[in-house]
């Protein structure tokens, strides 16, 4: 998910009305894992590389700069997967079944998650 969508999802939950106390604890709890994840930096990659392939083996040559012969970048942790959201289907699933607010979104919740793993 785009750090874009994750804001915007986030703004919804905060949106929502809780009825109870059970509720309200879940919310601030979704709200604070999107707040968490949207605090981390982006990784940023330390290097450049590019390999080269000859007729017995692969040669791989490193830069700091990102050049047009180094176009791979390197990470220090791996980069982020972009996030895959809802389809109008999907949406369209979850609105028509029969949960409460929050159950609607614990359920979304675990299936954004179990796609995007």
């Amino acid at each position: 998910m785009s750090r874009e969508i994750m804001q915007q999802v986030l703004n919804i939950i905060k949106l929502l009305r809780t009825h109870d106390d059970e509720q309200a604890t879940e919310k601030l709890e979704l709200i604070s894992a999107f707040e968490q994840e949207l605090a981390k930096p982006e990784p940023e990659p330390v290097a450049w590389m590019t390999n080269s392939e000859h007729e017995y083996s692969i040669e791989y040559k490193f830069n700091w700069l990102q050049t047009p012969l180094h176009d791979i970048p390197l990470y220090t942790a791996p980069p982020r997967k972009e996030w895959v959201g809802l389809s109008v289907n999907e949406a369209r699933d979850f609105f028509e079944s029969k949960l409460t607010r929050a159950e609607l979104i614990i359920e979304i919740s675990e299936f954004l998650e179990e796609k995007n793993t």
